[in-house]
């Protein structure tokens, strides 16, 4: 995964408190402390040269998914700024990706 950039904790709510968000040099990865070996949820995030360092996580409102997050980042030379939304849907044991990062 390479070398680590910035590191964010999963949120203050009761469902997310055990997660943290790790930026590398190539991914982007959600991880739960309990079982730190294995990323929940991982991307790509094609940012070698320039890495996001910057990260924060919000909550949203969601009528279809259970648990609906945005993981905001930004990089520091470019000043590019990326979203991920992700989520968990009712009896899944793991948040997915609820579709390709947007650029803003």
């Amino acid at each position: 995964t390479g070398r680590l950039f910035s590191l964010c904790r999963g949120g203050g709510d009761v469902r997310s408190s055990h997660q943290f968000i790790v930026s590398s040099s190539s991914l982007l990865c959600i991880f739960d402390i309990r079982q730190p070996s294995m990323p929940l949820l991982r991307w790509l995030h094609h940012q070698e040269f320039d890495p996001p360092r910057h990260l924060l996580r919000l909550q949203l409102e969601s009528r279809s998914v259970e648990e609906a997050n945005l993981l905001v980042t930004g990089s520091h030379q470019s000043g590019e700024i990326l979203c991920y939304q992700y989520g968990k849907f009712a009896g899944d044991a793991a948040p997915s990706s609820l579709g390709l990062p947007q650029k803003l």
